[in-house]
């Protein structure tokens, strides 16, 4: 089901609208290019109304219910600490081998606020419309505090509750994980998306670590813990703990 939503996302998107870019004067070897619009073909539209009308009860379908509004923000928020959280659950369900973390990069949260109220299907596919998947990476000491400098160095990173740490002109201090200090020779389990896995948002130094791919995306995961939470009869709320403070 997750694929062929995602296709006819994507053909309502491509067919609902196009342009045309012509050259509209020459002059000399420079151009003026511009663009014409082309009204909606009622003929294509037609035909994807069906899948369209499929589409929307199944992203209007809730799954739960906010206590509160989740905004995002820096150095943490209620959105980035909740999200995180569920991820690092889900994790570690998926995992059997237990996680150390998780960390998320702040731009792959793509809406500034989950509102309170009713969660649907499609407020998940808000947060997060990429098909990225769960990656974990086993990481020596040294690249740890790598990844710790890379996020200190962007003001901070969305990170799992099970982490803390202060940022001081843009340098982490005070890294705990699991209570613990980095330990020397260590290695550690960190969760992340496959988008940063690769080396996205200049996260190169993933590649010094060992990946193994969940085949999970992160939007079911989080679809199936707000479900999970329902069925519990809990609502989803989060909440401000310090995981992540600046210093002077």
């Amino acid at each position: 089901m997750k694929y062929k939503i995602t296709i006819i996302a994507a053909l309502l998107l491509i067919f609902s609208s196009c342009q045309i870019w012509h050259i509209a004067e020459e002059n000399g070897q420079k151009y003026q290019v511009e663009a014409e619009t082309i009204g909606e073909d009622s003929l294509i539209l037609a035909m994807i109304q069906p899948y369209k009308t499929d589409l929307d009860k199944e992203m209007n379908i809730v799954i739960g219910k906010c206590t509160q509004d989740l905004d995002k923000d820096k150095p943490e928020s209620l959105l980035t600490n909740w999200m995180t959280d569920a991820l690092q659950k889900k994790t570690s369900d998926y995992y059997k081998k237990g996680v150390d973390f998780t960390v998320s990069n702040y731009g792959g949260i793509r809406i500034p606020v989950v509102a309170g109220g009713d969660i649907t299907r499609g407020k998940i596919f808000e947060l997060m419309p990429f098909d990225n998947m769960i990656t974990v990476i086993e990481m020596a000491d040294t690249t740890i505090i790598k990844l710790f400098e890379h996020m200190a160095g962007d003001n901070g990173w969305p990170i799992s509750s099970n982490v803390s740490y202060e940022i001081k002109d843009q340098k982490p201090l005070n890294i705990l994980i699991n209570g613990k200090p980095i330990e020397k020779g260590e290695t550690y389990t960190v969760s992340v998306s496959d988008y940063l896995a690769n080396g996205g948002d200049k996260a190169y130094f993933f590649a010094e670590g060992k990946k193994e791919d969940l085949g999970v995306l992160i939007r079911d995961a989080l679809i199936e813990y707000v479900t999970e939470e329902t069925e519990a009869g809990r609502e989803i709320n989060s909440k401000l703990d310090g995981r992540l403070k600046y210093v002077e």
